[in-house]
This record gives C-alpha cells, sequence and structure tokens, in this order.
C-alpha cells in the first residue's frame, strides 16, 4: 500500500514536449564503458528490426545527447545515416517518413 498524505492528481506527461532532456542527462552520468555497454545492448536488442525503424529509434538517441545517437549509430553499423537530418523533423514527420511506404 502507498501511504499519503494530502492531494493526488495524474501527471500528464503530454503537458509539454521535452522527452529528450532526462534521457540526456542520465547519458551524462554513465562513464565511458556504461555508454560502450548501452550501445552494445541496444544494438542486440534492435537485431532483426528495419532499418528505418532503426533510424527513427536513432533520432530519438540523438535528440536526447548527439553522442547517444552516433554511439548507437556506430554500434549498429549505420553511422552514414544523417542523424541531424532526422533528428530535426517533428515527431509526427519522423514517422511519416519512416512508414515501411515512404522511407528512402
Amino acid at each position: 500500500a502507498l501511504k499519503i498524505s494530502g492531494d493526488a492528481d495524474r501527471f500528464d506527461h503530454r503537458e509539454d514536449e521535452d522527452y529528450f532532456s532526462q534521457p540526456g542527462k542520465l547519458f551524462n552520468l554513465m562513464n565511458a564503458d556504461q555508454k560502450n555497454q548501452l550501445f552494445n545492448n541496444i544494438k542486440c536488442a534492435m537485431d532483426g528490426v528495419p532499418e528505418r525503424v532503426k533510424v527513427r529509434q536513432l533520432a530519438h538517441f540523438y535528440n536526447a545527447d548527439s553522442e547517444y545517437g552516433k554511439g548507437v549509430a556506430k554500434a549498429l553499423g549505420m553511422e552514414n545515416i544523417d542523424l541531424e537530418k532526422w533528428s530535426s523533423k517533428s515527431y509526427s514527420d519522423l514517422v511519416e517518413s519512416t512508414t515501411e511506404e515512404n522511407y528512402k
């Protein structure tokens, strides 16, 4: 049981559009070995995932921290992807650009 005193309410996570600063800060708390482990864990988890989905996720990582996005891209062998281009898109444009019909 969770004991509280006072008023409780739900947090509206859509109240703003800052989805990236918190994971970026967490990434920057990691040392080099932890970052490499993260890159390799993501690489393994994305094995078999279509490239268009990987690109979408790389844009999110890049928006959290450019080195995060670049590190995962390198681990995936996708360091030639233009992360600046993909990460500059709005969420809806990124999704639309990476659908099966529109990617490439």
